[in-house]
């Protein structure tokens, strides 16, 4: 690769240039000679990368990595954390990413971990042309956002959680008014009407009146007549909250959440809830919870073949167990089947989901066409049905009321 002038400071702008090729997403730094980067979802060192000595390598981020980085606050060496936003534009490209620093006195050296969001896929369309998903699913994620439903998308470490957020609010109307709230800025949305906000997190040094939690960034939301509310990552209290906006007219909120599997999020979602309400009792929170949540969308990294897919589309009922635990109970709608690469349509969504669906014009049976029981192949965007209001109308306008095949809607419950 040749090498452009991105970075001042020769190493940093090995480092940067790095970040150009498609397969890299990650660079990581421990020390003076623990330069790493992570391309196909495999970590490899750069030993043509290296300093001197541990002060050389220090003293270099300020005048090599910092004035890439965008932050509200000025560089402190020996201030324990730095992070923001990593952007810088090259080659007729915008590289854009997170960068974080742990500095003296938490490390003995700068550890630096830059993560790159990906502008290859920043639509739904080129998502699904990667075989993450089937068209049919394609069709019935684009069909949730048209009708405004509140999803929670969960997924581990570096499952493309992020990158499918703000693909998916590509679909959202530029009229829409959205309020955007994270740790560390990250999304950029296309809508001309969003505001963002986000947190001023504590750190040894800083003055209890100088903090302003995810929780309080989200709160401001509710007072700042936003239509939907997007949370970047929900890692607690702050989803007390989401849920006071998502059952107070901000239908079609969205947040990230940190889980393995649908079942976990969902009690994840209990949990952070709990620690925002802790007075409230276990019931009444999975109330609030089936009452605001529509779906759980869940996506995956697979290393071994560095595949990117949705792994479970999951409908949450409003129905609540009466049972002591009071659990949630769920719909499963898609299932992804690893060893096969396919997808099995289990159910199609209930009374209550197809009805959101209808009140925004949209017949989702007409979309979500398949049976329970059906294996769905991954496949590119072409065949995916466009969602406009009206969809699914039989012929003259007239809409199709008739109930279709449910196929048994098995039904679980968390």
């Amino acid at each position: 690769m040749d090498l452009l002038p991105i970075s001042h400071h020769k190493q940093w702008n090995i480092a940067l240039n790095l970040l150009r090729d498609d397969a890299v997403s990650e660079i990581e730094v421990n020390a003076r000679d623990g330069f790493f980067l992570k391309r196909k979802g495999r970590r490899e060192h750069i030993p043509a990368i290296r300093f001197d000595t541990d002060e050389e390598y220090a003293d270099s981020i300020e005048p090599g990595l910092v004035p890439h980085i965008i932050s509200f606050e000025d560089f402190d060496p020996q201030g324990y954390i730095f992070e923001g936003p990593l952007r810088y534009k090259v080659d007729g490209r915008e590289i854009r990413g997170r960068c974080h620093i742990v500095l003296p006195p938490a490390a003995d050296v700068p550890q630096v971990t830059i993560a790159k969001k990906s502008t290859s896929l920043s639509t739904l369309d080129a998502i699904a042309n990667g075989g993450s998903m089937p068209s049919e699913v394609l069709a019935f994620v684009k069909a949730a956002a048209a009708a405004d439903l509140t999803i929670v998308f969960s997924g581990g470490t570096g499952a493309g959680k992020t990158t499918f957020l703000e693909a998916f609010t590509k679909e959202l109307s530029d009229s829409t008014r959205l309020g955007v709230a994270e740790d560390t800025p990250e999304l950029v949305l296309v809508q001309p009407n969003t505001t963002y906000l986000h947190s001023v997190p504590w750190r040894p040094g800083m003055e209890e009146r100088n903090v302003a939690s995810l929780s309080w960034v989200v709160a401001q939301f509710n007072r700042m007549r936003t239509d939907k509310l997007i949370i970047g990552e929900t890692r607690g209290k702050e989803f007390a909250d989401f849920l006071v906006a998502a059952n107070s007219g901000m239908d079609g909120s969205l947040t990230t959440l940190h889980a393995n599997d649908p079942v976990r999020a969902i009690e994840k979602m209990t949990n952070f809830t709990l620690k925002g309400n802790p007075s409230q009792p276990v019931r009444a929170v999975n109330i609030d919870i089936a009452n605001a949540i529509d779906l759980v969308i869940q996506l995956a990294y697979f290393k071994q073949d560095s595949r990117y897919r949705v792994t479970a589309v999951q409908e949450i009922t409003n129905i609540v167990n009466e049972k002591e635990s009071a659990s949630i109970t769920t719909n499963r709608l898609y299932k992804y089947n690893e060893s096969e690469d396919t997808w099995t349509k289990e159910a199609n969504p209930t009374d209550d989901m197809r009805k959101k669906f209808k009140d925004s014009g949209i017949e989702i049976l007409n979309i979500a066409k398949s049976q329970p029981g059906s294996t769905l192949q991954g496949s590119g965007a072409a065949e995916a049905t466009p969602i406009n209001p009206g969809q699914g109308q039989s012929g003259g306008g007239v809409p199709r009321f008739g109930r279709p095949n449910t196929g048994g809607l098995p039904v679980r419950t968390i």
